[in-house]
């Protein structure tokens, strides 16, 4: 609207605080099929029409929310909201429950009038906005299956903030290049009143400009929302002289408000009209404001209008026109308000709140996208052999499939990470990235090609191993310290053997990992603890010799002042932080353990493990160890040169021995001759 804070006559609307309690739970089975990476599909420009991947023409409807910094702190909070405009059960109206497609955030400048004192302004030099109340409305919005409008929402001249404007987008872009329920409006209303309709249109045009280059430059997809001149009214010239959209998609659509004030001006209410009907024969429209209120305005301001003489007619004209649209406002102060101050729908011949619920009951199936998935991939099967893990299943039928994606973890039931870097077009997949003795779990995904990915298949499992690999080591700290001891001299403090949670709430874990009681810790805790910056403990293992050595274990690291670990290795001299990770990785002390995998191929003959624990201060740093596995292979039958490989330029060596009686090291069954059984044997290693 043209001014979100007052009613046409400027008046100022006073500002109350109600606070809405609203439940939300949310459950989560393993197992159960459900998509690992569910989203909705991406929207396109294609003509003048807004479509999903699968070519279908796609309507939003939906609603506006108030500044959400202002609703989160005096008005009872974005979720609550989000809340109330998805709550299936709502029974106001004609009909039950809300159908809302798409939420528009608004997001008012700090430097917007009167808005420099409310709380929560964004700040490009501060996260705290993005993080406790952007990013997390729109996570929930993803989670409710309903589409998100960023609404940069100034309503001025352009040319006024294009600083501003441009820090809003660098900042936004690239936060939200990958959300595919998430639409970018650069710039609510601007005015731009600097000629005749086209002058006015092409300063706006000039802006815009920059900012959509702003936003491909992180974000390639997103669907752009580009207001007009005259608070969005003018959008008529862009048929003529458009943005341009510079990675070749124009995935753009023009923004219109229309409100009562417009529709029923008896001078101007064809020209309103005439500039949507110009632009939407050409490229697709987003009605972003509409709405009206007789009970929240005066007669002769913009909102004041009835369901018959607008809320009716304008729905059918847009609805003609394949017009996307959002109502404005879900407020009980902000006007044309859709609530009471109790948060009950304002309801009748003159409100909108319950005409809002019911158009979106009414038109809940019309022009929306393909979220139908494909059905889960059925018959996977693993199956590890020739230096690589195989995977296989069986086809999927639908024909509107575009691919399959494989995940794996090396956890059953859970931690699964997508392998594959493009969809693939065949059922079938070889994970070449394994390591010997580690078992993989994995599941395959469907997806088509709207991007609905479907369930996730049953599970298979495989471990590569072709015997030649063997465990040089293995502690689980269940009944001692095992392999590895503390280091003394060379450190401040040395590990401990603990179960059932350390000392120190808010830091460290409850258990061992993978369902077992004991682990080692560092501990952190001032006295007695690694309390101070750069303290630290060793623990060192045992000696292993073998080739193409493979490190396993489960750390756990949880609390405020987590500092490093590192892993290192000795081979002569010690060669620190082949592995290493820093600060806090675990949310609660009950989150299960995450596994790391340290490659130690490149080291040959005898070494020495050791982790290091180096403090960061502070007393909530306890970071925990557990199950830790050295895997290796031995040394390979015919392998006189040592390279790690039987070859031709072992041949000699062992031709050296052929038909000798001598009992050695070489005699494999005790014959005391090496003949045709030697033979067979290295040939069994040839080329390993």
């Amino acid at each position: 609207m043209q001014s979100d804070m007052s009613l046409g006559n400027g008046h100022r609307v006073e500002i109350l605080s109600v606070r809405l309690t609203i439940l939300f739970v949310v459950g989560m089975v393993f197992y159960s099929i459900t998509p690992l990476y569910a989203g909705l599909p991406w929207l396109h420009a294609d003509g003048n029409r807004i479509k999903d991947p699968a070519g279908n023409v796609v309507v939003l409807r939906g609603v506006d929310l108030i500044d959400i910094g202002f609703l989160e702190e005096w008005q009872g909070g974005v979720i609550n909201m989000i809340d109330a405009l998805t709550d299936p059960c709502d029974p106001q109206g004609n009909y039950t429950g809300w159908n809302t497609r798409v939420l528009r955030l608004a997001i008012v400048p700090a430097d917007a009038d009167g808005a420099g004192s409310w709380p929560n302004r964004f700040d490009p030099g501060n996260n705290d906005f993005y993080n406790t109340i952007l990013r997390p409305a729109v996570d929930y919005c993803a989670s409710k299956g309903v589409y998100a409008i960023i609404d940069w929402h100034y309503v001025d001249d352009t040319f006024a903030h294009v600083e501003t404007t441009s820090a809003f987008w660098e900042y936004m872009a690239p936060r939200f290049a990958n959300d595919s329920h998430v639409i970018f409006e650069l710039y609510n209303e601007p005015i731009n009143n600097v000629g005749n309709d086209t002058n006015d249109w092409l300063s706006v045009r000039t802006d815009m400009q920059t900012w959509i280059d702003i936003v491909r430059t992180y974000a390639p997809n997103n669907l752009i929302l580009v207001a007009g001149a005259s608070y969005s009214q003018i959008i008529g010239p862009a048929a003529t002289y458009p943005v341009s959209d510079p990675v070749g998609s124009n995935n753009i659509a023009y923004v219109s408000h229309l409100y009562p004030g417009h529709w029923l001006n008896q001078w101007l209410s064809s020209w309103y009209k005439n500039n949507v009907t110009t632009c939407a024969a050409v490229h697709p429209v987003f009605m972003s404001e509409w709405g009206f209120s007789q009970s929240s305005s005066e007669p002769g301001e913009l909102g004041y209008g009835t369901i018959t003489n607008y809320g009716q007619p304008i729905m059918n004209w847009v609805e003609g026109m394949k017009i996307s649209s959002t109502s404005w406002v879900a407020s009980y102060d902000w006007s044309p308000a859709m609530f009471l101050s109790n948060y009950t729908l304002r309801c009748g011949e003159g409100e909108m709140g319950c005409f809002v619920k019911d158009t979106l009951y009414l038109r809940r199936n019309d022009d929306q996208p393909d979220t139908t998935p494909p059905a889960a991939p059925a018959g996977l099967a693993a199956t590890a052999g020739g230096g690589v893990i195989s995977l296989d299943w069986n086809d999927n039928g639908e024909s509107d499939l575009d691919g399959y994606n494989v995940y794996r973890s090396t956890s059953s039931g859970s931690g699964y990470t997508r392998i594959n870097d493009s969809l693939l077009s065949s059922s079938e997949y070889t994970d070449n990235y394994v390591s010997h003795m580690l078992t993989y779990y994995y599941v395959v995904t469907a997806v088509d090609i709207a991007a609905n990915e479907s369930g996730v298949s049953y599970e298979d499992s495989a471990t590569l191993n072709d015997g030649s690999f063997v465990q040089l080591s293995f502690t689980d700290f269940e009944t001692d310290m095992g392999d590895w001891v503390n280091v003394t001299g060379d450190d401040t403090h040395d590990w401990t053997r603990d179960s059932g949670g350390t000392p120190s709430s808010g830091t460290g874990p409850n258990s061992g990992a993978n369902g077992s009681t004991w682990y080692v810790y560092f501990e952190t805790s001032s006295g007695s603890g690694a309390y101070y910056a750069g303290e630290t403990a060793y623990l060192e293992g045992p000696e292993t010799d073998a080739f193409n050595r493979q490190l396993t274990f489960y750390y756990h690291m949880y609390g405020e002042d987590i500092g490093t670990l590192n892993v290192d290795v000795f081979d002569g001299s010690w060669h620190n932080d082949i592995w290493n990770l820093s600060g806090q990785q675990h949310s609660s002390s009950s989150d299960e353990y995450t596994q790391a995998i340290v490659d130690l191929s490149t080291y040959t003959g005898p070494i020495r493990i050791r982790f290091r624990a180096v403090a960061a201060g502070g007393a909530y740093g306890d970071m925990a160890i557990d199950d830790i596995e050295i895997n290796g292979q031995g040394a390979l039958y015919g392998d006189f040169n040592e390279d790690n490989t039987v070859d031709i330029d072992d041949i000699p060596a062992f031709l050296g021995y052929w038909l000798v009686t001598d009992c050695n090291d070489i005699d494999l069954n005790d014959d005391c001759l090496i003949n045709l059984y030697e033979f067979s044997e290295l040939a069994k290693n040839w080329l390993k």
